[in-house]
């Protein structure tokens, strides 16, 4: 197992600070400031990548949380709550390890100063892999599975009866974030390297060709070449009108 980074410059922390601004101080997700701690970009995309993952999934997450523990996280223990949605979401949503998104995400509880939980964390997330089928199964079938709150699910099945849960479906995919390459400045090649060496995966555009699409999305500060003009945000529509 690789050396956990400090607690200022460990991802998966700084993400846990995104989520304590968004749901104890109402911050919204480009209010917080928790990552700019980070020094890496590619730590600070994947920091963004995993908040922005638990929020969207926040009740599904809640409700395998509940599922998998024999008994509630006391209140006062928001922290350790909020490492189980971490390790659950990379252990569903994302490309990350099986080994590295159980034991770093348990380990985040011991640089917390909660040694007693890192046993706690690992089991649940073990549990997670071994059930993992039959617990999607149950969670298809109940209401968290739209991962959207109940008044919210009731106002667009009122509103739009026969496409509802398109709709849904929608809401829950990640925007793509579209770029247009400013070719006047950029060096391509280089931009393309810079780009797969933070972390970034590159799609590009059928028929916009200075469009290319990058994932995870992320802050356009964390993005290689944006500050010197290479880069600038754009959607594809607007690039081909």
């Amino acid at each position: 197992m690789s050396k956990p980074k400090k607690n200022s410059q460990n991802p998966r922390l700084a993400a846990l600070r995104v989520l304590s601004d968004v749901l104890d101080s109402q911050q919204s997700l480009a209010e917080s400031e928790s990552l700019s701690q980070l020094r890496d970009s590619r730590d600070s995309a994947f920091a963004m990548h995993l908040a922005y993952g638990v929020l969207r999934w926040l009740n599904a997450l809640e409700w395998l949380s509940g599922r998998l523990l024999s008994r509630p996280v006391k209140k006062r223990e928001r922290e350790v709550k909020r490492l189980l949605l971490l390790g659950l979401q990379q252990l569903w949503h994302d490309n990350t390890a099986s080994h590295a998104a159980i034991n770093e995400t348990a380990e985040c509880a011991r640089l917390l100063g909660k040694p007693w939980a890192v046993g706690l964390i690992n089991a649940v997330l073990r549990r997670f892999q071994r059930e993992h089928d039959q617990l999607l199964s149950e969670l298809q079938q109940t209401e968290y599975r739209f991962a959207h709150p109940e008044w919210l699910l009731n106002e667009i099945r009122a509103d739009w009866p026969d496409h509802w849960s398109s709709v849904i479906d929608a809401n829950n995919r990640q925007a793509p974030l579209w770029l247009r390459i400013n070719r006047q400045r950029a060096d391509e090649t280089v931009l393309r390297t810079d780009l797969k060496a933070a972390g970034f995966e590159i799609e590009d555009h059928a028929y916009a060709r200075d469009c290319i699409g990058i994932s995870p999305a992320t802050a356009v500060g964390n993005i290689p070449h944006f500050g010197k003009g290479w880069l600038s945000v754009q959607d594809p529509a607007a690039q081909l009108a």
